[in-house]
């Protein structure tokens, strides 16, 4: 297999050639390209998911396809990133429970117009196939911060290569097609109607690390085992001020809604501001009436227990 420096090398051989690179300009960096590969994988995970809930094969496909033609990963490196998903069957539920996939949806739209552009005599789950790798091509790239379009095609190029060989078909692009997708997809779209349409009330795995310097505390040579267990704590000051009653405050004030944030072992960690929800309401950052007086509260949040030990490598590099 060819390593990534090769391909690269290639890749701006062939746009130089084409008098498509601008001043020499370099190749996206390995963190660019890293982001593309991982946006895109997640689409095809989430659509094939969907799909084919009880047959993983589709999605590890498009998942292998990916990591080869965006970021040069082999079968081994992609074996084992798919299987941290497909393994664990509560992420394998949570990914086939995702909405945005429909054929009514961006990426679903997106991919049938897909079909449509693919000739030759093979089957339309092969056909969806290669679609749908193309359009999470595109859709990661562009998140991903890609902005040469000429090194869309290279890419593309390779994934057609690779989906035709590695399920024996034989399809064929309509060339206009790559151009219609490069310069009318949206990402945004896409992955905001993937959030819209998904399950709003799931627990979301949050972990927050807060970081203090406190050897001062502790006698030298530190234990990163006891200076683990350490409290901590967070602390915020909210002011309110007061107003004469007026006409608009028939209305009532607005307030912030905190939803909690558990981690896995439900536990509150954190609170998500979703800002007011009861409208109309008034807002005093932006009146100019007296002030009449002030309102103050201080909230103290403990963090929660920390459980386990740091290993012996851990320990090393604290110590």
């Amino acid at each position: 297999m060819a390593s990534r420096v090769d391909v690269q090398a290639a890749y701006q051989a062939s746009l130089a050639h084409e008098g498509l690179l601008e001043n020499n300009k370099p190749l996206p960096s390995a963190s660019t390209m890293n982001a593309a590969a991982s946006k895109a994988g997640a689409l095809v995970v989430g659509y094939w998911a969907v799909r084919k809930p009880d047959d993983q094969r589709y999605a590890e496909i498009a998942f292998r396809s990916l990591m080869f033609s965006i970021i040069d990963k082999g079968t081994g490196w992609t074996d084992a990133a798919f299987k941290r998903i497909a393994n664990n069957s509560q992420k394998w539920q949570k990914a086939s429970a995702l909405g945005g996939f429909s054929p009514d949806d961006p990426f679903g739209k997106w991919v049938q117009e897909g079909k449509a552009a693919l000739s030759g005599p093979d089957s339309e789950d092969s056909k969806e196939m290669l679609a749908s790798v193309l359009v999470a091509a595109v859709a990661g790239l562009k998140a991903g911060g890609l902005n040469n379009f000429f090194m869309f095609y290279p890419i593309l190029a390779r994934l057609v290569m690779y989906i035709c060989l590695r399920r024996g078909v034989k399809l064929e692009v309509n060339p206009d097609f790559y151009q219609k997708l490069i310069g009318g997809l949206d990402p945004a779209v896409i992955f905001f109607t993937i959030r819209l349409e998904s399950n709003q009330d799931a627990d979301i795995p949050t972990t927050c690390f807060g970081f203090e310097d406190i050897q001062e505390v502790f006698e030298n040579p530190i234990d990163p085992q006891l200076m683990k267990d350490c409290e901590m704590q967070s602390y915020s000051l909210e002011a309110e001020f007061v107003y004469d009653p007026l006409w608009w405050q028939e209305h009532q004030p607005c307030e912030d809604v905190k939803i909690p944030i558990k981690n896995a072992n439900g536990i509150v960690t954190g609170y998500n501001n979703i800002g007011p929800t009861g409208l109309p309401c008034w807002d005093e950052a932006y009146t100019i009436a007296p002030i009449t007086g002030t309102v103050v509260r201080r909230t103290i949040t403990e963090a929660p227990d920390v459980s386990g030990s740091w290993g012996p490598e851990q320990q090393e590099s604290m110590t």
